[in-house]
Order: structure tokens, then C-alpha cells, then sequence
């Protein structure tokens, strides 16, 4: 059964409404029924050939305006990552976006959730994407995580139980440092103060909140859930642990909560 053409079906209904009018009425009803008859076709013909026309407008409005967005999200990602190639410290401002992004997810569903990279160039990940695993921490039942960067932006994290290759687990043990007598005013203006600074800002971004120094210089974090203690890195000529109170103190002074230990500097953000 062919389906009815809306134009024509309303087209007919006018005709049937005029003639009516004009057989049955007389007198000063006519004209005011007969404008009525022709405004209500009027409207219908609006509504079955002007709306769906307005509306295929605003959908290529909208779609044009998608691609315009998609096209300057793409242009703007290719200048960072240019930049980020040429600037190591764009490269690491990059990457603590990065950071950001993957703790955002990670605590959308586990508040306490930390994390540290497993992958040997994570800034490389982030200038030209690729997947990378990390090792989490405060995440029930997992171990680790697949984070995903594409070029377009677009960031995923999949959780796994397998473990990582031992190429992954495996961590060099820093050499201790030339212990020696240093001023620790001095030696924190001079090299501690921007690497504590850099590796903060880094170690924030991954949801962690402290870190240790110990008496080598080397730098860890210590997860609850984990049984090594992770090295971030090694401060090189760091103080002797005589002159630890006079670097707890510069550190408060700095807006570091630290705390010398028997065995280490604790210090919190």
C-alpha cells in the first residue's frame, strides 16, 4: 500500500474546508473562515516542508562546527608535541598533563589509587602516544594497567593481573654518592630545591603524597600495598645525616612537611 504524500493530503483537506465554507456559510462569516481554512494549511505545510529543511541546516551547522573543533584539537596537539620534541621541560609539563589525566580516571573509580610507570620513555608516550603499562597501587585485585594515548588525544586505561616481565621489574641500585662535608643551605639552593621541585610536581600528578631520602641520597616512595620500596632517583653530594635537622628545617621553610627518621628524611605535600 503506497504511503500518502503529506502535501497532498493536506492540499485536499483545504479544498474540502474551502468548498465547504462556500456552500455552507453566508453572509459575514465566510471570509474570516475561509482566511482561517488557508492559515492552518499554511502552518501545515510549514511544518512538513520548512522544519525538517531548519533542522538539516543546524545539523550541518553543528557537524561543520564539530570539525572545525576536531581540526584546531588536532592542530594544537601536533604544535605541543613539535614543541615538547625541541623542549625537555615542555616534554615534562606534557607528560604531568598526562599524569593528571591517567590519575583522574584511575581515582574515578579507586579514590586511593597510585601509580608509577613501567615503561622505560613515558615522555616519548606522551609526545607520540602508543600504550604503556604502570605499576598501581590502592587498586584491589590488580597489579597493573595498560595506558593507552592516542594521536588524537584520546587517553584509556585497562586494568591487568598478569605480572610484568622481569625486563620491568628489575631496578639498578643507585651507587652511593662521595659523601663529604656540605653546607646544606648551599647545596639545596644550588641542585636540591629543582630536582625536589621537578620530582614533586611528577610524583603528585601520580597520586603519591611523600617521599623519603635516604642516607645515600637515593630518592623512593613507599607503597602500602607493595613490599619494595620504588627509587625515583638519587640527590647527588647529599647532607650527612649529622646535618639532617638543619635540612629538615630549610625543607618546612621551603612548605615541605619533613621529618628526619632513623634512616631517612620523610618529606610530605
Amino acid at each position: 500500500m503506497k504511503q500518502k504524500n503529506p502535501m497532498w493530503a493536506s492540499t485536499s483537506i483545504l479544498v474540502a474546508a474551502v468548498l465547504a465554507v462556500v456552500a455552507f456559510v453566508r453572509g459575514n462569516w465566510q471570509i474570516p473562515l475561509l482566511v482561517g481554512a488557508f492559515a492552518i494549511w499554511g502552518l501545515r505545510v510549514f511544518m512538513i516542508l520548512g522544519l525538517p529543511a531548519l533542522r538539516i541546516r543546524r545539523d550541518r551547522r553543528e557537524w561543520k562546527q564539530q570539525e572545525l573543533e576536531a581540526e584546531k584539537a588536532r592542530k594544537t596537539a601536533e604544535a605541543e608535541r613539535n614543541a615538547a620534541e625541541n623542549d625537555p621541560e615542555a616534554a615534562q609539563a606534557l607528560l604531568r598533563h598526562v599524569n593528571h589525566r591517567v590519575s583522574d580516571q584511575l581515582k574515578s573509580l579507586y579514590p586511593e589509587a597510585r601509580w608509577e610507570w613501567k615503561t622505560k620513555s613515558p615522555t616519548l608516550l606522551a609526545i607520540h602516544g602508543g600504550i604503556g603499562r604502570i605499576r598501581v597501587y590502592g587498586v584491589p585485585e590488580y597489579e597493573y594497567a595498560d595506558v593507552e594515548l592516542e594521536q588524537s588525544g584520546t587517553l584509556s586505561c585497562s586494568l591487568v593481573k598478569q605480572l610484568a616481565t622481569p625486563s620491568l621489574e628489575r631496578k639498578s641500585q643507585p651507587e652511593a654518592p662521595d659523601q663529604g662535608d656540605v653546607d646544606p643551605h648551599a647545596w639545596y639552593e644550588r641542585q636540591g630545591r629543582k630536582t625536589l621541585e621537578a620530582l614533586i610536581a611528577d610524583l603528585d600528578s601520580r597520586g603519591h603524597h611523600c617521599l623519603f631520602l635516604k642516607e645515600d641520597g637515593s630518592i623512593y616512595v613507599r607503597p602500602m600495598e607493595a613490599d619494595e620500596e620504588t627509587v625515583q632517583g638519587v640527590l647527588q653530594d647529599f647532607p650527612q645525616k649529622r646535618c639532617w635537622v638543619t635540612l629538615v628545617k630549610i625543607l618546612e621553610q621551603a612548605g615541605l612537611a619533613a621529618t628526619a627518621r632513623e634512616d631517612c628524611i620523610a618529606v610530605a605535600w
